[in-house]
């Protein structure tokens, strides 16, 4: 199981599938090689072994949400999104707050605009779990979508007050303020996160393309530089640093032969 899971991390599903096909022969109950045969054939689109994986979970654990989520996404594969809904509200049945078929189920119902009823969901699941920043997430990137940008940004506040350690809402708050243009509001938004989450990575790169947009690509310098010297192997900076320096050495030459 290890060892097929590896190769799919490393984007070798087809050589993963022989590996997990063999171990799902010997323990066909198993429900972590039936999930791991299910991922390895919707990344390589075999939605018939996908379901046929999906179908197996549901028979093993008919009170587990996992199957019926799997059943859904070969549903959506197969372009029957009528089908995926039912199968994502049935993975909430077992377990209502349980994340994946209640992304799926959100997005589905905002693309098909029922966004009424997607809301109404996230707000009942706001009130049962007071504890859950993820419900408010999903109710800000639906709002988003429909451009009710006022309501999604106090959901992603209120996000933030129950997890201030969350990235999620913080990073979606800051691009819905600079999809209103408030960038001072989305840098302010962003700097908060910064100070508070573990690790700032994502956070930082967020604003220092937020910086690069708004053309302040001194700030992104200075704040890759300072978050390198904290952090001297964080790749994703490193390379970020290197893209704007270059992008400004590029600029000043154009301006040298312009001059």
């Amino acid at each position: 199981l290890d060892l097929a899971q590896l190769l799919v991390d490393l984007g070798k599903p087809g050589q993963a599938r022989p590996i997990i096909e063999e171990l799902v022969k010997q323990q066909p109950n198993n429900i972590q090689a039936l999930e791991a045969q299910f991922k390895i054939a919707a990344a390589t689109k075999d939605t018939a072994s996908a379901k046929a994986a999906a179908d197996s979970i549901v028979t093993s654990q008919p009170k587990a949400w996992q199957g019926y989520y799997d059943q859904g996404v070969v549903a959506e594969l197969e372009q029957r999104p009528g089908d995926a809904m039912r199968l994502y509200t049935s993975a909430l049945d077992q377990e209502p707050a349980a994340v994946d078929p209640l992304r799926s189920l959100t997005r589905l119902l905002t693309q098909q605009n029922r966004l009424p009823e997607a809301l109404h969901r996230l707000d009942d699941l706001t009130a049962r779990y007071p504890q859950s920043s993820f419900p408010l997430n999903l109710k800000g990137e639906a709002l988003v979508y429909e451009k009710r940008y006022p309501e999604a940004m106090a959901a992603f506040k209120v996000a933030i007050e129950r997890d201030p350690k969350g990235i999620d809402a913080y990073r979606d708050l800051a691009a819905t303020q600079a999809e209103i243009h408030d960038t001072g509001a989305a840098v302010a938004t962003l700097q908060d996160g910064i100070a508070k989450v573990s690790p700032p990575g994502p956070l930082e790169i967020e604003l220092g393309n937020l910086y690069q947009q708004i053309g302040k690509p001194d700030e992104a310098i200075k704040l890759y530089e300072a978050s390198l010297r904290r952090n001297p192997s964080a790749d994703d900076i490193s390379n970020n640093l290197a893209m704007v320096l270059r992008s400004e050495e590029h600029t000043s030459e154009l301006q040298s032969h312009h001059d």
